[in-house]
């Protein structure tokens, strides 16, 4: 009676067809930002989300996640080796965060990328209200948005690449440079050794 009761489970179990995979469920990527650093008011909203909370260190953040930093507020993000500084009065967003892209939209303010390392299969791109602007390769860059959103499409400056994208100019081995989409002005570009 004892093995019966021990069996019939098992056999239960045998019996049952397999179950089919679930439908929708996708690994996420091994990829996350993760709020390193925040000062001052710091607002979060997740994605799939209609309210804002006030955003806590060492959150991780994803695809659709959106960031606020107010008149005191300062954050940064990381993935990985790489750096988002974000000024006070910035609206920005992970529009696409996974394993081979990272695109970001920067409606409002400031933020800085120090990007260390991209791969060769390997994209970042930084979209503002009328243009969007793909890192190509490791530097640190700054792109601002003025408060309306109101920004001239990418205007290729110095930079000796296609409009729409930024490239350090000299080999430096920390180089920098410098997008200002704000109608009136244009983009800089410089560089700095280390």
């Amino acid at each position: 009676m004892r093995i019966a009761r021990l069996l019939t489970p098992a056999l239960v179990l045998a019996i049952l067809p397999p179950s089919p995979p679930r439908a929708g469920l996708v690994d996420p990527p091994t990829r996350v930002g993760r709020l390193s650093y925040a000062a001052g008011a710091v607002s979060l909203r997740p994605g799939g989300e209609d309210d804002w909370a006030d955003a806590t260190l060492n959150y991780p953040l994803s695809t659709g996640d959106h960031l606020w930093t107010d008149d005191d507020g300062r954050a940064e993000v990381t993935l990985g080796s790489t750096a988002i500084r974000l000024a006070r009065y910035t609206a920005f967003g992970f529009l696409t965060l996974d394993d081979d892209a990272v695109q970001v939209r920067l409606s409002q303010g400031s933020l800085q990328v120090r990007l260390r390392n991209l791969e060769e299969d390997d994209s970042f791109e930084i979209d503002t209200p009328n243009g969007a602007i793909s890192l190509l390769r490791p530097g640190t860059y700054v792109v601002d948005v003025d408060p309306t959103g109101d920004s001239s499409g990418p205007t290729n400056g110095r930079t000796g690449a296609p409009a729409g994208t930024v490239a350090p100019t000299t080999p430096a081995p920390h180089p920098t440079c410098r997008a200002r989409c704000p109608g009136t002005r244009t983009w800089t570009t410089t560089a700095r050794g280390a």
